[in-house]
């Protein structure tokens, strides 16, 4: 049987206007597998318009999380 922590989690975190992508909203795929945190280099979004992120993360049938305190202050949210 594999767990899940051997397939890993996948997260997907939005950024607001970072530094590579400056007025833009940025969605990037990460993957948790046994304690360590991987960027999926195959997945990315760049939209203009943040309600074009959000749609797409509510059509992978995510699940939005708030930000935390002691994020970046770049990073919107994260959905899981």
């Amino acid at each position: 049987m594999i767990t899940s922590e051997e397939k890993g989690v996948v997260i997907y975190v939005v950024y607001e206007n970072p530094s590579d992508y400056p007025g833009k909203y940025v969605a990037k795929r990460d993957i948790i597998k046994l304690g360590k945190l991987t960027r999926d280099p195959y997945w990315i979004m760049v939209e203009k318009d943040y309600a074009v992120i959000k749609k797409e993360m509510q059509r992978l049938g995510l699940v939005w999380m708030q930000r935390h305190m002691g994020d970046d202050p770049v990073i919107k949210e994260t959905w899981i």
